[in-house]
Protein backbone atom coordinates (compact mmCIF):
# COMPACT_ATOMS: atom_id res chain seq x y z
CA UNK A 1 0.00 0.00 0.00
CA UNK A 2 1.24 3.54 -0.60
CA UNK A 3 -0.81 6.32 1.08
CA UNK A 4 -1.73 9.67 -0.29
CA UNK A 5 -3.28 12.57 1.86
CA UNK A 6 -4.97 13.16 -1.25
CA UNK A 7 -7.50 10.63 -0.64
CA UNK A 8 -5.89 8.64 -3.80
CA UNK A 9 -3.54 5.82 -3.03
CA UNK A 10 -1.94 2.65 -4.78
CA UNK A 11 -2.26 -1.07 -4.21
CA UNK A 12 0.13 -3.20 -5.72
CA UNK A 13 0.01 -6.67 -5.15
CA UNK A 14 2.72 -9.03 -6.68
CA UNK A 15 2.19 -13.22 -6.60
CA UNK A 16 5.82 -15.27 -7.33
CA UNK A 17 5.87 -18.84 -7.08
CA UNK A 18 8.47 -20.16 -5.20
CA UNK A 19 8.05 -23.60 -6.29
CA UNK A 20 7.11 -24.71 -9.71
CA UNK A 21 4.77 -26.84 -8.67
CA UNK A 22 3.25 -24.15 -6.05
CA UNK A 23 -0.56 -22.77 -6.38
CA UNK A 24 -1.11 -19.09 -6.77
CA UNK A 25 -3.72 -17.86 -4.26
CA UNK A 26 -7.12 -16.49 -5.36
CA UNK A 27 -7.58 -12.92 -4.83
CA UNK A 28 -10.51 -11.16 -3.19
CA UNK A 29 -11.11 -7.19 -2.76
CA UNK A 30 -14.09 -6.82 -0.91
CA UNK A 31 -15.72 -3.75 0.69
CA UNK A 32 -18.50 -3.37 2.78
CA UNK A 33 -21.21 -3.96 3.57
CA UNK A 34 -21.45 -0.16 3.00
CA UNK A 35 -19.78 2.93 3.71
CA UNK A 36 -19.49 4.44 7.19
CA UNK A 37 -21.14 7.98 7.37
CA UNK A 38 -22.28 10.88 9.48
CA UNK A 39 -24.39 9.92 12.58
CA UNK A 40 -27.41 12.03 11.25
CA UNK A 41 -26.69 10.07 8.27
CA UNK A 42 -26.64 6.49 9.41
CA UNK A 43 -30.87 5.94 9.03
CA UNK A 44 -31.26 6.23 5.46
CA UNK A 45 -27.18 4.78 4.79
CA UNK A 46 -28.51 1.41 3.61
CA UNK A 47 -30.93 2.64 0.91
CA UNK A 48 -28.79 5.46 -0.61
CA UNK A 49 -25.77 3.20 -0.58
CA UNK A 50 -24.81 2.32 -4.42
CA UNK A 51 -22.34 -0.44 -5.94
CA UNK A 52 -20.88 1.71 -9.48
CA UNK A 53 -19.16 0.42 -12.15
CA UNK A 54 -17.57 3.20 -14.78
CA UNK A 55 -17.71 1.99 -18.06
CA UNK A 56 -14.57 1.61 -20.01
CA UNK A 57 -15.74 1.35 -23.46
CA UNK A 58 -17.05 4.70 -25.20
CA UNK A 59 -18.95 6.79 -24.46
CA UNK A 60 -18.14 5.94 -20.86
CA UNK A 61 -20.98 6.11 -18.50
CA UNK A 62 -21.08 5.23 -15.00
CA UNK A 63 -23.90 1.82 -13.89
CA UNK A 64 -25.12 0.33 -11.12
CA UNK A 65 -23.67 -3.27 -10.52
CA UNK A 66 -26.94 -5.20 -9.38
CA UNK A 67 -25.44 -8.63 -9.66
CA UNK A 68 -22.31 -10.91 -8.33
CA UNK A 69 -20.70 -11.59 -11.78
CA UNK A 70 -19.60 -8.76 -14.09
CA UNK A 71 -16.82 -8.96 -16.38
CA UNK A 72 -14.13 -6.66 -14.62
CA UNK A 73 -12.88 -5.61 -17.89
CA UNK A 74 -16.10 -4.06 -18.79
CA UNK A 75 -15.51 -0.93 -16.02
CA UNK A 76 -12.49 1.54 -15.54
CA UNK A 77 -13.32 1.48 -12.00
CA UNK A 78 -15.87 0.43 -9.69
CA UNK A 79 -16.61 1.70 -6.61
CA UNK A 80 -18.97 1.70 -3.40
CA UNK A 81 -20.59 4.89 -2.27
CA UNK A 82 -23.27 6.35 -0.08
CA UNK A 83 -24.76 10.23 -0.31
CA UNK A 84 -21.71 12.17 0.79
CA UNK A 85 -18.74 9.31 0.50
CA UNK A 86 -16.92 6.83 -1.68
CA UNK A 87 -14.54 3.93 -2.17
CA UNK A 88 -13.55 3.32 -5.45
CA UNK A 89 -10.83 1.20 -6.88
CA UNK A 90 -9.30 2.28 -10.44
CA UNK A 91 -7.63 -1.33 -12.60
CA UNK A 92 -4.72 0.19 -14.23
CA UNK A 93 -5.21 -2.84 -16.35
CA UNK A 94 -8.92 -4.30 -15.88
CA UNK A 95 -7.65 -7.12 -17.96
CA UNK A 96 -5.86 -8.36 -14.97
CA UNK A 97 -9.67 -8.65 -13.15
CA UNK A 98 -11.88 -11.28 -13.49
CA UNK A 99 -14.89 -10.27 -12.14
CA UNK A 100 -17.02 -7.12 -9.97
CA UNK A 101 -19.87 -7.10 -8.44
CA UNK A 102 -22.17 -6.83 -5.91
CA UNK A 103 -24.19 -8.65 -3.21
CA UNK A 104 -26.33 -8.13 -0.53
CA UNK A 105 -28.06 -9.67 2.05
CA UNK A 106 -31.20 -8.41 1.78
CA UNK A 107 -32.59 -4.73 1.10
CA UNK A 108 -32.19 -3.59 4.72
CA UNK A 109 -28.55 -3.79 4.47
CA UNK A 110 -25.82 -2.17 2.78
CA UNK A 111 -24.48 -4.09 0.07
CA UNK A 112 -20.50 -5.51 -0.45
CA UNK A 113 -18.38 -4.96 -3.46
CA UNK A 114 -16.89 -7.67 -4.79
CA UNK A 115 -14.00 -7.81 -7.30
CA UNK A 116 -11.61 -10.60 -8.27
CA UNK A 117 -8.61 -10.68 -9.50
CA UNK A 118 -7.37 -12.84 -12.54
CA UNK A 119 -4.83 -15.36 -11.33
CA UNK A 120 -2.94 -17.67 -14.14
CA UNK A 121 -1.39 -20.73 -12.46
CA UNK A 122 1.03 -21.03 -15.30
CA UNK A 123 2.47 -17.87 -14.93
CA UNK A 124 4.98 -17.84 -12.15
CA UNK A 125 4.87 -14.58 -11.74
CA UNK A 126 2.30 -11.99 -11.69
CA UNK A 127 1.69 -8.37 -10.64
CA UNK A 128 -1.92 -6.55 -10.25
CA UNK A 129 -2.07 -2.47 -9.15
CA UNK A 130 -5.02 -0.32 -8.81
CA UNK A 131 -5.47 3.35 -7.36
CA UNK A 132 -8.10 3.55 -4.78
CA UNK A 133 -10.16 6.55 -3.74
CA UNK A 134 -11.39 6.60 -0.40
CA UNK A 135 -12.32 10.01 0.87
CA UNK A 136 -15.77 12.80 0.44
CA UNK A 137 -17.72 13.24 -2.48
CA UNK A 138 -16.00 16.76 -3.28
CA UNK A 139 -16.70 17.65 -6.79
CA UNK A 140 -13.78 20.24 -7.75
CA UNK A 141 -11.76 17.87 -6.24
CA UNK A 142 -12.58 14.78 -7.74
CA UNK A 143 -12.75 16.44 -11.13
CA UNK A 144 -9.16 17.13 -10.75
CA UNK A 145 -8.49 13.42 -10.73
CA UNK A 146 -9.37 13.55 -14.36
CA UNK A 147 -10.96 9.86 -13.98
CA UNK A 148 -14.55 10.31 -13.73
CA UNK A 149 -15.29 9.78 -10.27
CA UNK A 150 -16.98 13.05 -10.43
CA UNK A 151 -19.81 10.91 -12.18
CA UNK A 152 -20.84 9.46 -8.87
CA UNK A 153 -22.34 12.49 -7.57
CA UNK A 154 -25.69 12.37 -7.86
CA UNK A 155 -26.81 15.64 -9.70
CA UNK A 156 -30.46 14.49 -10.59
CA UNK A 157 -32.25 14.10 -13.67
CA UNK A 158 -31.86 17.46 -14.99
CA UNK A 159 -27.80 17.07 -14.21
CA UNK A 160 -26.13 20.08 -16.12
CA UNK A 161 -28.50 22.53 -14.35
CA UNK A 162 -27.36 21.26 -11.07
CA UNK A 163 -23.82 21.84 -12.09
CA UNK A 164 -24.39 24.99 -13.08
CA UNK A 165 -26.17 25.47 -9.75
CA UNK A 166 -22.87 24.11 -8.12
CA UNK A 167 -20.32 26.88 -9.83
CA UNK A 168 -22.47 29.21 -9.15
CA UNK A 169 -22.81 28.42 -5.38
CA UNK A 170 -19.09 28.07 -5.19
CA UNK A 171 -18.65 31.48 -6.77
CA UNK A 172 -20.54 33.07 -4.43
CA UNK A 173 -19.20 31.28 -1.13
CA UNK A 174 -15.51 32.51 -1.77
CA UNK A 175 -17.85 35.93 -2.54
CA UNK A 176 -19.75 36.34 1.18
CA UNK A 177 -17.45 32.83 2.92
CA UNK A 178 -20.75 31.03 4.18
CA UNK A 179 -22.93 28.68 2.21
CA UNK A 180 -25.83 30.00 3.63
CA UNK A 181 -26.14 33.75 2.41
CA UNK A 182 -24.45 32.13 -0.55
CA UNK A 183 -28.11 29.87 -1.20
CA UNK A 184 -30.20 33.06 -0.62
CA UNK A 185 -28.17 34.90 -2.76
CA UNK A 186 -28.39 32.69 -5.63
CA UNK A 187 -32.04 31.89 -4.60
CA UNK A 188 -32.38 35.72 -5.00
CA UNK A 189 -30.90 35.57 -8.28
CA UNK A 190 -32.53 32.98 -9.66
CA UNK A 191 -35.84 34.55 -8.57
CA UNK A 192 -34.73 37.40 -10.59
CA UNK A 193 -34.01 35.15 -13.81
CA UNK A 194 -37.61 33.68 -13.64
CA UNK A 195 -39.45 37.42 -13.02
CA UNK A 196 -41.36 36.98 -16.21
CA UNK A 197 -42.52 33.52 -15.73
CA UNK A 198 -43.45 34.08 -12.01
CA UNK A 199 -45.37 37.46 -13.06
CA UNK A 200 -46.84 35.69 -15.28
CA UNK A 201 -48.15 32.97 -13.49
CA UNK A 202 -49.62 34.75 -10.73
CA UNK A 203 -51.47 37.46 -13.09
CA UNK A 204 -53.08 34.76 -14.27
CA UNK A 205 -54.11 33.80 -10.79
CA UNK A 206 -55.29 37.30 -10.54
CA UNK A 207 -57.46 37.04 -13.25
CA UNK A 208 -58.74 34.24 -12.64
CA UNK A 209 -59.66 35.15 -8.99
CA UNK A 210 -61.38 38.01 -10.90
CA UNK A 211 -63.92 35.90 -12.71
CA UNK A 212 -64.82 33.26 -9.51
CA UNK A 213 -68.17 35.10 -9.31
CA UNK A 214 -68.81 34.42 -12.63
CA UNK A 215 -67.59 31.02 -12.83
CA UNK A 216 -69.62 30.45 -9.63
CA UNK A 217 -72.53 31.57 -11.26
CA UNK A 218 -72.50 29.51 -14.50
CA UNK A 219 -72.19 26.73 -12.32
CA UNK A 220 -75.04 27.25 -9.97
CA UNK A 221 -76.99 28.35 -13.57
CA UNK A 222 -75.86 24.32 -15.39
CA UNK A 223 -75.32 22.50 -13.13
CA UNK A 224 -77.57 19.53 -14.58
CA UNK A 225 -76.01 20.16 -17.64
CA UNK A 226 -72.04 19.21 -18.19
CA UNK A 227 -71.97 19.63 -21.55
CA UNK A 228 -72.99 23.35 -21.86
CA UNK A 229 -71.52 24.45 -18.36
CA UNK A 230 -68.22 23.38 -20.33
CA UNK A 231 -69.14 25.47 -23.69
CA UNK A 232 -69.92 28.54 -21.15
CA UNK A 233 -67.02 28.25 -19.30
CA UNK A 234 -64.93 28.64 -22.22
CA UNK A 235 -66.75 31.15 -23.38
CA UNK A 236 -66.34 32.87 -20.43
CA UNK A 237 -62.28 32.51 -20.53
CA UNK A 238 -62.08 33.61 -24.22
CA UNK A 239 -64.23 36.79 -23.35
CA UNK A 240 -62.24 37.54 -20.26
CA UNK A 241 -59.11 36.55 -21.65
CA UNK A 242 -58.06 34.33 -19.34
CA UNK A 243 -56.04 31.21 -19.33
CA UNK A 244 -57.19 28.70 -16.77
CA UNK A 245 -53.73 26.88 -17.20
CA UNK A 246 -51.74 30.06 -17.44
CA UNK A 247 -50.97 30.16 -13.37
CA UNK A 248 -49.84 26.42 -13.72
CA UNK A 249 -47.64 26.71 -17.06
CA UNK A 250 -44.83 29.01 -16.13
CA UNK A 251 -44.62 26.96 -13.19
CA UNK A 252 -43.74 23.96 -14.83
CA UNK A 253 -41.59 25.70 -17.19
CA UNK A 254 -39.07 26.51 -13.74
CA UNK A 255 -39.42 23.02 -12.53
CA UNK A 256 -36.60 21.94 -13.95
CA UNK A 257 -34.61 24.74 -12.00
CA UNK A 258 -36.43 23.97 -8.70
CA UNK A 259 -35.56 19.94 -9.08
CA UNK A 260 -31.92 21.10 -9.96
CA UNK A 261 -31.52 22.61 -7.12
CA UNK A 262 -33.06 20.56 -4.54
CA UNK A 263 -30.53 17.50 -5.58
CA UNK A 264 -28.03 19.64 -5.91
CA UNK A 265 -28.48 21.10 -1.82
CA UNK A 266 -29.48 17.81 -0.99
CA UNK A 267 -26.17 15.99 -1.78
CA UNK A 268 -23.26 18.71 -1.84
CA UNK A 269 -20.39 17.30 0.40
CA UNK A 270 -19.61 20.97 0.67
CA UNK A 271 -22.89 21.61 3.14
CA UNK A 272 -21.09 18.77 5.40
CA UNK A 273 -20.50 21.54 8.78
CA UNK A 274 -20.86 24.67 7.11
CA UNK A 275 -22.69 27.00 9.14
CA UNK A 276 -24.99 29.52 8.28
CA UNK A 277 -26.20 31.35 11.21
CA UNK A 278 -27.22 31.59 15.08
CA UNK A 279 -28.71 27.88 15.37
CA UNK A 280 -27.54 26.83 12.34
CA UNK A 281 -24.68 24.90 12.30
CA UNK A 282 -24.64 22.17 10.00
CA UNK A 283 -26.56 23.48 6.47
CA UNK A 284 -26.58 19.65 5.46
CA UNK A 285 -28.62 18.55 8.53
CA UNK A 286 -32.25 19.32 9.64
CA UNK A 287 -31.50 22.81 11.86
CA UNK A 288 -32.73 20.98 15.36
CA UNK A 289 -32.91 24.10 17.85
CA UNK A 290 -34.60 22.15 20.39
CA UNK A 291 -35.45 18.74 21.26
CA UNK A 292 -38.62 18.14 22.98
CA UNK A 293 -39.76 14.63 24.21
CA UNK A 294 -36.73 13.47 22.21
CA UNK A 295 -38.35 14.97 19.10
CA UNK A 296 -36.38 17.79 17.00
CA UNK A 297 -38.29 20.99 16.58
CA UNK A 298 -36.82 22.88 13.08
CA UNK A 299 -37.16 26.02 13.19
CA UNK A 300 -36.61 26.43 9.15
CA UNK A 301 -39.59 24.17 7.86
CA UNK A 302 -42.19 25.71 10.63
CA UNK A 303 -41.19 29.23 9.10
CA UNK A 304 -41.40 27.91 5.58
CA UNK A 305 -44.85 25.96 6.29
CA UNK A 306 -46.01 29.56 7.69
CA UNK A 307 -45.09 31.61 4.81
CA UNK A 308 -46.64 28.86 2.72
CA UNK A 309 -49.91 29.41 4.11
CA UNK A 310 -50.29 32.85 3.77
CA UNK A 311 -48.78 32.59 0.03
CA UNK A 312 -51.78 30.23 -0.29
CA UNK A 313 -54.56 32.49 1.59
CA UNK A 314 -53.18 35.33 -1.06
CA UNK A 315 -53.44 33.67 -3.84
CA UNK A 316 -56.82 31.45 -3.07
CA UNK A 317 -58.55 31.83 -6.61
CA UNK A 318 -60.95 28.61 -5.69
CA UNK A 319 -64.50 28.66 -4.64
CA UNK A 320 -64.55 25.29 -4.10
CA UNK A 321 -64.85 24.78 -0.38
CA UNK A 322 -62.70 21.98 -1.00
CA UNK A 323 -60.18 23.35 -3.12
CA UNK A 324 -59.44 25.73 -0.13
CA UNK A 325 -59.18 22.86 1.83
CA UNK A 326 -56.67 21.63 0.20
CA UNK A 327 -54.81 24.74 -0.49
CA UNK A 328 -54.18 24.91 3.33
CA UNK A 329 -53.48 21.20 3.87
CA UNK A 330 -50.55 21.93 1.29
CA UNK A 331 -47.94 23.71 3.50
CA UNK A 332 -48.86 21.23 6.25
CA UNK A 333 -47.64 18.65 4.21
CA UNK A 334 -44.51 20.27 2.89
CA UNK A 335 -43.97 21.12 6.25
CA UNK A 336 -43.90 17.43 7.46
CA UNK A 337 -41.88 16.29 3.98
CA UNK A 338 -39.06 19.37 4.54
CA UNK A 339 -39.01 18.50 8.49
CA UNK A 340 -35.97 16.39 7.86
CA UNK A 341 -34.42 17.79 5.02
CA UNK A 342 -31.04 19.16 5.34
CA UNK A 343 -31.07 23.18 6.38
CA UNK A 344 -29.58 24.25 3.17
CA UNK A 345 -32.18 22.62 1.27
CA UNK A 346 -35.00 24.41 3.34
CA UNK A 347 -33.36 27.29 3.27
CA UNK A 348 -33.40 27.49 -0.27
CA UNK A 349 -37.03 26.79 -0.30
CA UNK A 350 -37.58 29.18 2.39
CA UNK A 351 -36.21 32.32 0.85
CA UNK A 352 -38.01 31.07 -2.52
CA UNK A 353 -41.08 31.60 -0.75
CA UNK A 354 -40.55 35.15 0.87
CA UNK A 355 -39.21 36.15 -2.69
CA UNK A 356 -42.41 34.73 -3.94
CA UNK A 357 -44.55 36.33 -1.91
CA UNK A 358 -43.48 40.00 -2.03
CA UNK A 359 -43.60 39.70 -5.88
CA UNK A 360 -47.05 38.34 -5.21
CA UNK A 361 -48.46 41.36 -2.92
CA UNK A 362 -47.12 43.64 -5.75
CA UNK A 363 -49.23 41.83 -8.27
CA UNK A 364 -52.24 41.40 -6.40
CA UNK A 365 -52.13 44.83 -5.35
CA UNK A 366 -51.66 46.49 -8.31
CA UNK A 367 -54.62 43.97 -9.34
CA UNK A 368 -56.52 45.06 -6.91
CA UNK A 369 -55.83 49.46 -8.07
CA UNK A 370 -57.19 48.70 -11.08
CA UNK A 371 -60.02 47.07 -9.91
CA UNK A 372 -60.95 50.07 -7.49
CA UNK A 373 -60.19 52.56 -10.64
CA UNK A 374 -62.56 50.13 -12.97
CA UNK A 375 -65.25 50.31 -10.54
CA UNK A 376 -64.59 54.25 -9.54
CA UNK A 377 -65.02 54.74 -13.47
CA UNK A 378 -68.31 52.91 -13.30
CA UNK A 379 -69.38 55.16 -10.83
CA UNK A 380 -69.02 58.19 -12.28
Amino acid sequence: YTLSDQYLHNLDIRLEKTAQDAKLPEIELNWGPGLGTDEKELKENASVTRVLGYTSAMPAKLEKIKTETNPAQLYRWVAIDNRYFLASFIMSDSLNFLNAGMQRQNKKTAPILLLSANVKQDEPVQNFSMKFYIGPKLYTHLKTLNIGLEKSIDFGFFGWLGKIALAVLFFLFNLVGNYGWAIIIMTVIIQILVLPLTLKSFKATAAMKKIQPKIKDLQTKFKSDPKRLQVEMMNLYKTQKVNPLGGCLPLLLQLPIFWALFTTLRNAYELRFAPWILWVKDLSACDGLATVGGISINLLPLIMGIGMFFQQKMTAAVSDPMQKKMMYIMPVIFTLMFWGFPAGLVLYWLTNSIVSMIVQYFVLKEDNNNIAGEQKNARA
